[in-house]
């Protein structure tokens, strides 16, 4: 299996945030004022030639206007996935990132709303028994935590980072190497190791009547669907162990 590095948007299916939605129509009707502006400006100006120095009053404030309007829809578009906490979520084709012996994943989160059970990465279930977690997640739980969980039908594992403030930017990366002795699990928070844990399990992953694959931004095992409230960013995929520095 060859190296594999899987942007955030591979496999997009189910969801496009509302923000997107939101700024491509601020866009849209920006363009659209701006370009009935200008057309109403070029006819009056062929109107009358007498009118002109009429119309060059009338003119600046259209200008100011249009400047106006310009500065309003101008601002950098938010480049991420941003959650509303009202079903909304992303799904990707789980084969590639069914992973089994070693992988390590990373992202940038910003909860603004702590829940439990709410996921930031979702490959999993407990829908087949309460007592077994099955696959790989990150999830929101109440007072300002955050859980890594990893399982199979025998052995399950969670780390609780916390301290996690509401409207703040972190970056979070993991690796698990099923073949070391110790140490399997590794995290790093804001580029700092904050915990290295013992784990020797061969991931085991959920055959539910959800679509199967890694869900962004919902805790999904059919019928229970848990959505974060907040936002994701450069969510990266991979199938080898990143080192410190990398």
């Amino acid at each position: 299996m060859k190296d594999t590095f899987l942007p955030i948007f591979y496999g997009l299916s189910a969801f496009q945030p509302s923000t997107f939605q939101l700024s491509t129509f601020n866009l849209r009707l920006f363009n659209i004022l701006y370009c009935r502006v200008l057309r109403l400006v070029i006819y009056l100006m062929h109107v009358s030639f007498n009118g002109y120095i009429n119309l060059m009053r009338s003119t600046k404030y259209i200008i100011v206007f249009l400047l106006f309007i310009s500065a309003l829809y101008s601002a950098d578009i938010p480049n991420c996935l941003n959650f509303e906490g009202k079903d909304e979520y992303v799904h990707i084709n789980g084969d590639p990132l069914r992973f089994t012996f070693r992988f390590t994943i990373e992202c940038w989160f910003n909860i603004r709303e702590f829940a439990d059970s709410a996921a930031l990465i979702d490959f999993s279930s407990v829908s087949i028994d309460p007592a077994i977690y099955l696959g790989y997640g990150v999830f929101t739980m109440d007072s300002n935590r955050i859980a890594i969980r990893m399982g199979n039908y025998t052995k399950y594992t969670e780390i609780i980072l916390p301290d996690i403030n509401e409207d703040v930017w972190y970056h979070l990366a993991f690796t698990y190497n099923k073949f070391k002795n110790d140490e399997n699990i590794v995290v790093f928070l804001n580029g700092r190791t904050v915990e290295k844990v013992d784990c020797d399990i061969a991931l085991t992953y959920p055959e539910t009547f959800r679509p199967y694959g890694v869900y962004l931004g919902a805790f999904y095992d059919y019928p229970y669907l848990k959505t974060m409230k907040g936002e994701l960013d450069e969510v990266r995929f991979w199938n080898v162990i990143r080192t410190n520095e990398e």
